[in-house]
């Protein structure tokens, strides 16, 4: 199986490729960045490596894995139900597309030296099939914020390596399916996106284009100035989020000083929706920032005002057997008495139902709670709701 620890990112990286066509200096100015991790992608890594496994395997005791620690990136991930909720339904569609007449893979690195650049061009597919000369990319994502797959660069790129190294085997290809499993995109958990390779081919020339704009940055990087070089080729935006040099860049803290003097409270909508994002763009500038700043403390610099404070987890049993002994030796209880019966979530009770039925049955017995309220994009939205307004008030 593969160590999703070393899930190494190319210097034009198919997940960064957003950023890179928006920014192409951001390609070679984040050239020797270390890849960071936080919790939330060091679940998604625990994620991926548990569905690997059940491909392979093609039958997983899903019930086994609940409970159990995992650490991963300098993080401990417990498994929970809703975290292989998620792995399973992702299972479940790959498992679907295997036949007899299909060969597939998982966990693939593909090259895209055939473009011509010198560049690392590569990209690590989560699943592939070829059945019937149609190619399937599949890929997992396990982030809360809904990716569109129409379009999808990321995708696009792993499809167009996919064709490049089975063609070379001479495998034969007439189209391609794109999909993004997200179980927590609750509205479109499963979507796909299908092209000829006529289709696919003409977007590579694009896709070509795109890399080489960031082939000319690095050259110029080596001749300009940086001040003028970064004038540029640098540019601030919703892409910034997760760039590892987002808090050192100048094009954002360019940004940051233009906001600071900018008054919103009599600007109309459309202004305010300019200034939200450029505003969430600083997000990223705060995060790089924090980050540096904890990793120079780490290093036993001194940071004027602050310290390093560790964060605490809940408590956990060192050995939950000699725990089980201990307690039940000093209370009297059973050992019945100190476990919870906890029932099974609703995406695991509806697999035990008839297939015919499930679906019907689970829309009977189950809801959605209104948890609370924000502002998104039209297209990100899943549940959209009537202004406060309309709700206590009848339109004129």
């Amino acid at each position: 199986m593969t160590d999703h620890t070393q899930r190494s990112h190319a210097l034009w990286s198919p997940s960064a490729s957003k950023r890179s066509v928006a920014c192409p200096g951001s390609v070679s100015y984040c050239e020797n960045e270390p890849r960071s991790s936080d919790k939330f992608s060091a679940r998604g890594t625990v994620g991926h490596e548990i569905a690997q496994k059940a491909i392979e395997v093609e039958l997983l005791d899903y019930d086994a894995w609940i409970g159990t620690v995992i650490e991963k990136d300098g993080h401990r991930i417990e498994v929970d139900a809703r975290l292989l909720d998620e792995v399973e339904i992702y299972v479940d569609y790959c498992l679907s597309l295997i036949d007899e007449d299909a060969i597939h893979g998982q966990e693939i690195r593909v090259p895209l030296s055939p473009l011509g650049f010198d560049l690392d061009t590569s990209g690590l597919v989560d699943f592939w099939l070829l059945k019937h000369r149609t190619l399937h990319s599949v890929d997992v994502k396990t982030g809360f914020t809904p990716v569109p797959v129409k379009g999808n660069r990321q995708l696009r790129t792993y499809a167009l390596g996919l064709v490049m190294w089975l063609q070379s085997k001479g495998h034969q290809i007439d189209s391609v399916v794109l999909t993004i499993v997200q179980p927590t995109d609750e509205a479109y958990p499963i979507k796909s996106e299908q092209l000829t390779l006529s289709e696919l081919a003409f977007w590579g020339m694009e896709l070509r284009q795109d890399i080489a704009r960031a082939y000319q940055a690095r050259d110029d990087m080596a001749t300009m100035a940086f001040e003028p070089w970064a004038a540029k080729w640098l540019a601030a935006g919703e892409h910034c989020h997760y760039c590892p040099k987002a808090h050192i860049c100048p094009a954002l803290v360019g940004t940051a000083l233009r906001l600071k003097n900018t008054y919103y409270d009599n600007l109309p909508p459309a202004e305010l929706v300019s200034l939200k994002e450029q505003s969430e763009v600083l997000a990223a500038w705060k995060k790089g920032l924090d980050s540096k700043m904890l990793s120079l403390a780490d290093a036993g610099v001194t940071i004027p005002g602050y310290v390093i404070d560790e964060t605490m987890g809940d408590r956990e049993y060192v050995d939950e057997g000699a725990a089980v002994r201990a307690i039940m030796a000093k209370s009297g209880c059973t050992e019945a008495d100190l476990y919870n019966r906890k029932l099974k979530s609703p995406a695991q009770a509806e697999k035990l139902l008839p297939k015919g039925d499930k679906k019907a049955t689970m829309a009977a017995l189950t809801t959605r709670r209104v948890t609370g309220k924000k502002l998104v994009k039209v297209e990100n939205s899943k549940s959209p709701a009537k202004p406060l307004v309309e709700q206590y008030f009848e339109k004129p």
